[in-house]
């Protein structure tokens, strides 16, 4: 029976030792990566463990950030822009009622009768309505939104947002010239408001990255390493006092000799058995 190379046995002392290592040592949860804007075009980049709690606060946050609706800005000119709109289209709605009606109330054709020597001619001339003003018609419009305006108050004191859509009611109702441009103004401003706040939440100041998989820190290496180098330095040390006599066979070997060659053999067959668990 003879023995194999030195060299070969303590490669595979070190390579077994080294992958039982990292078999028993715990791996690290995986980790969240985030990308953090801490200046205006510089960006830095962390990671947080996925079961800490600090994680799902920062998802929350970030989350309301990105929805619009948990603006009051955006709230509040989103329901400005529905008001105004709706008033808007009242008054056109009641200036074309007032043309209509007044182009009803034109005099009719002139009233005639023929006798035998002369015509005689009579004119009704009846004396025209009063056309409608921009005051009258707004005035009209306020009048036949006032159902609505009561069912939209009943409703808005059980939402959410109950509390800003009254006050911004009040807000343009109370200060709502006789403009007929006034409500298209105010429109307008409610859209640019909800513009920024829909280019606000594009921007958010924190950006959810790769999930990094769990692994070893560094630390489960080094100590892989050192424990592999001091069981190939004690193997070898055991070689030189049980070295095995290739004039004898292996039963009659010398205890020593047995029990280093079984250590050997035992310690790599756990080792792949280890390396199995890895890998599955």
């Amino acid at each position: 029976m003879k023995d194999r190379s030195v060299q070969v046995d303590l490669m595979l002392a070190f390579a077994a030792t080294f992958v039982i290592t990292l078999a028993f040592w715990p791996q690290a949860s995986p980790r969240q990566v985030l990308h953090c804007r801490v200046a205006e075009t510089e960006w830095k980049t962390y990671s947080i463990p996925v079961a800490d709690p600090s994680l799902a606060d920062i998802k929350s946050r970030l989350y309301r950030w990105q929805t619009p609706e948990f603006d009051r800005r955006y709230v509040t000119a989103k329901w400005q822009m529905e008001v105004a709109r709706f008033y808007q289209q009242s008054a056109s709605q009641a200036q074309d009622a007032a043309g209509t009606e007044q182009a009803q109330r034109q005099p009719d054709p002139t009233t005639f009768r023929i006798s035998d020597r002369v015509a005689t001619v009579a004119f009704e001339l009846p004396v025209p309505p009063e056309a409608p003003t921009a005051e009258s018609a707004a005035n009209a419009a306020v009048v036949r939104s006032a159902e609505y305006i009561e069912q939209e108050t009943a409703a808005g004191e059980t939402s959410p947002y109950g509390a800003t859509r009254q006050s911004g009611l009040a807000n343009i109702l109370a200060g709502a010239p006789q403009d007929p441009h006034y409500w298209s103004r105010v429109i307008e401003q409610a859209e640019r408001s909800i513009q920024a706040t829909l280019q606000r939440t594009e921007n958010a100041p924190v950006v959810l990255g790769d999930v990094r998989r769990s692994g070893w820190p560094a630390l489960a290496f080094h100590f892989a390493l050192l424990f592999g180098l001091a069981v190939a330095c004690g193997y070898m040390h055991w070689y030189r006092i049980a070295r095995l006599d290739n004039q004898l066979p292996f039963k009659e070997q010398s205890t020593w000799v047995l029990a280093r060659l079984g250590t050997f053999g035992g310690l790599v067959s756990f080792a792949v058995v280890c390396l199995l668990t890895l890998w599955i």
